[in-house]
């Protein structure tokens, strides 16, 4: 844990301008990002896209297993989902000077320029993952897919 802090330390005073960007500004950057971003996430989850074995009732009236489990994991991914959606749209209207950057956003803002996870989108809201943020993004979509 010491050395995860550590690392975020030196992580977090590195010079922001000194980015593959080039002459870009970092909120530039974090625009594109969070715009990139907000394209991609995809719409909540319905139940009835599931296989239709998954909510298949047993004799006695009650759900099979499987059912049971796609539905919580339905619901914490739409919960996701949603955070994801509402908060790449308000950082993009913070960046713009259209809503105040609260400090959610602005520790959201921080995080997309270290390629880390915004913390508003980790546990206990997320799963736990160690990946930079725009692996993050790309395993999230894969679960999303397998959860369809």
């Amino acid at each position: 844990e010491s050395c995860k802090d550590f690392l975020d330390t030196i992580i977090s005073v590195q010079p922001r301008l000194a980015s593959a960007g080039g002459d870009k500004k970092p909120e530039d950057l974090v625009t594109e990002m969070a715009e990139a971003f907000l394209a991609r996430v995809p719409d909540e989850m319905k139940q009835k896209e599931a296989h239709p074995e998954t909510y298949k009732l047993m004799p006695d009236g009650g759900m099979v297993s499987q059912g049971v489990f796609h539905n919580l994991e339905r619901e914490r991914f739409n919960k996701l989902t949603a955070t994801l959606r509402s908060s790449l749209e308000t950082l993009a209207k913070a960046i713009k000077g259209l809503v105040v950057m609260s400090a959610q956003l602005e520790d959201m803002y921080k995080a997309f320029l270290i390629q880390k996870l915004p913390p508003m989108w980790g546990e206990p809201i997320s799963y736990p993952c160690l990946k930079p943020l725009n692996s993050w993004m790309k395993d999230y979509e894969a679960r999303v897919d397998f959860m369809r």
